[in-house]
């Protein structure tokens, strides 16, 4: 792998509480429009488990980590980080990654 790739993607998944699937559904939805206009975003995508709904998955792909930091302090993230607590189960998993081959 190229050694030049600087590309950044974070893998992080969150669980509805019962009762706020929908709550939940809604803000990241918000999340995933607002933040693919952000500079540095490559791709910006929300999956929910089929056989278990209200557990939702992300992918974000940015293409450096200065990008992926400017998404994490930004206000917007901040606000659905604040709002989503009232509606996530435990703690959502987040992790960032790099590509070591394709």
């Amino acid at each position: 792998m190229d050694d030049e790739v600087s590309e950044v993607a974070v893998f992080s998944n969150a669980s509805a509480k019962d009762g706020c699937e929908e709550e939940l559904r809604s803000l990241l939805l918000d999340l995933v429009e607002t933040s693919k206009s952000e500079p540095g975003v490559l791709s910006f995508k929300l999956h929910e488990n089929i056989k278990k709904p209200g557990k939702f998955y992300l992918f974000e792909l940015y293409k450096d980590q200065a990008s992926a930091d400017a998404h994490m302090k930004s206000s917007h993230m901040a606000k659905a980080m604040t709002k989503a607590r009232a509606f996530v189960q435990g703690m959502p998993m987040m992790i960032q990654t790099k590509m070591i081959a394709d």
